[in-house]
């Protein structure tokens, strides 16, 4: 509890308690995905990108009609782009790839 107030002292104001519901929606993504960050600088960075992604989560959620409901997971705090490179970029592990040619 001390290192949270001490992260929040650091926080601009306006990024902490201007976000009310989100900073309350992050604290509770920290604790149950066990999430640590490397410094301040990555912290704040990755409340941002939760918040934002949290934001389009409630848009869709609040659409009429839709087909499937978003909600917050361990990815919350990726940015699409950082979540396409880390987990669904083909990882050539040391195998080989072979083309099947029609030229003999």
């Amino acid at each position: 509890n001390l290192l949270l107030l001490a992260i929040m002292g650091a926080c601009s104001l306006n990024t902490v308690f201007g976000a009310g519901h989100e900073w309350s929606e992050f604290n509770g993504f920290l604790e149950k995905f066990e999430k640590k960050y490397q410094s301040l600088e990555e912290f704040e960075t990755r409340f941002q990108i939760f918040r934002s992604n949290l934001k389009n989560i409630v848009e869709h959620n609040a659409k009429p009609f839709k087909n499937f409901t978003l909600g917050v997971n361990a990815f919350t705090d990726l940015t699409p782009e950082e979540f396409k490179l880390q987990y669904t970029q083909r990882k050539n592990r040391g195998q080989q790839e072979y083309v099947i040619s029609d030229t003999a």
